[in-house]
């Protein structure tokens, strides 16, 4: 019998988008019947969101039409929906979670005196409004927060302002040696009571949800709940990259000889924490100079969160700063664009000229 292939009335072309479900996941994700979000401010790139995942939106353009019909029986015809020329195609990709340090670097907790006037001039999120404005999925948008020492107040997520976090942090280490706890062998009770006794010589009242919050910022293991006896863990390089980003943008256009920093750095941490340069990974740029002969090493501030996440705009940014990088320079400021060494070697093909000098090669910019 045959059949034939009319268009509708009112045929409209490109009224329709055909979306390429390529791997299991997102097939299972589509038939879920879960949240499937398309995320992206005016001036971003769309993506698109499951549960748990973020992938890229791409068009891709085919040679031959794509006819989209609607099968009738009764007139025994398809009639034609759509003629497409194009499909969109779903490409796995890293949360862009960099927003939250904008959106919620205004608002910083820097104590109770302080909470009238940035309530009144700054805006305040919940999960639910950071869920709309930053493009990831909920599960990688609470890692983001966690990762970067975000906690409730109140409802709204917030961060420490960092010299108010330091100076509890350092009543915390501060009164541990002199009331003779091992910080190693401390409790979530004792290391709250530490705090308290130098926020009690400045006659200071912290509550107790914030004490919480601001020891879980330094831990291996974030327990949300309030467990007095429990001993607790830091985390050494949590510990340390704080401390080491915080002198570093103390004031951030100094730029610190690599022996004064590290001394300095090791007396910030007590030396309870035995700091090592790996743990300011992607918050700094070496410079060498020759003074009497002697190759000396500085280090200046230049956190990897300040920068573009587009590619081309952060190597750009990249090779502005430094004509030449080894590859152990540059790997920390990739990381966050290409998490596998195969994704970074990628990037540095396509963005950067390798060039070859006493056995050590650099990596400079293709444009000249």
């Amino acid at each position: 019998m045959e059949t034939k292939l009319v268009y509708k009335d009112r045929f409209e072309k490109n009224a329709y988008s055909l979306i390429e479900l390529g791997t299991p996941e997102l097939l299972a994700a589509f038939e879920s019947g879960n949240s499937i979000v398309i995320k992206g401010l005016a001036e971003d790139e769309a993506v698109l969101c499951t549960d748990t995942k973020t992938f890229m939106v791409r068009q891709v353009n085919t040679s031959n039409s794509i006819i989209l019909t609607e099968r009738d029986d009764l007139e025994a015809q398809h009639k034609v929906q759509d003629n497409l020329s194009h499909t969109i195609e779903l490409l796995p990709c890293l949360a862009r979670t960099s927003r939250l340090d904008e959106l919620l670097g205004h608002s910083c907790y820097s104590g109770e005196e302080n909470e009238e006037a940035i309530k009144a001039s700054q805006t305040m999120y919940r999960l639910e409004d950071l869920l709309t404005v930053v493009q990831a999925s909920k599960s990688e948008l609470l890692k983001g927060l966690d990762k970067r020492g975000a906690f409730v107040h109140e409802d709204y997520y917030r961060l420490f302002e960092k010299d108010y976090l330091l100076q509890l942090f350092d009543y915390l280490l501060t009164n541990s040696i002199i009331n003779g706890i091992d910080i190693k062998m401390i409790t979530l009770g004792e290391a709250k009571q530490c705090i308290k006794e130098g926020s009690s010589e400045e006659k200071v009242d912290i509550p107790d949800d914030l004490l919480v919050s601001a020891i879980n910022v330094f831990l291996t293991r974030v327990d949300h709940q309030d467990k007095e006896h429990e001993l607790i863990e830091f985390d050494r390089a949590k510990i340390c990259r704080f401390m080491g980003e915080w002198m570093l943008s103390n004031p951030r256009s100094k730029r610190w000889e690599l022996g004064d920093f590290t001394r300095l750095w090791s007396t910030m941490c007590h030396e309870l924490f035995t700091p090592e340069l790996q743990d300011i990974d992607g918050l700094y740029l070496m410079y060498e100079t020759i003074k009497l002969s002697n190759t000396v090493q500085y280090l200046q501030y230049f956190p990897v969160s300040e920068l573009s996440t587009d590619p081309p705009q952060r190597f750009a940014a990249l090779f502005s700063e430094k004509p030449l990088w080894t590859l152990a320079e540059i790997q920390p400021f990739l990381v966050d664009l290409a998490p596998t060494k195969k994704e970074q070697e990628h990037l540095l093909l396509k963005f950067a000229r390798s060039h070859r000098s006493k056995n050590i090669t650099s990596y400079g910019s293709r444009i000249k």
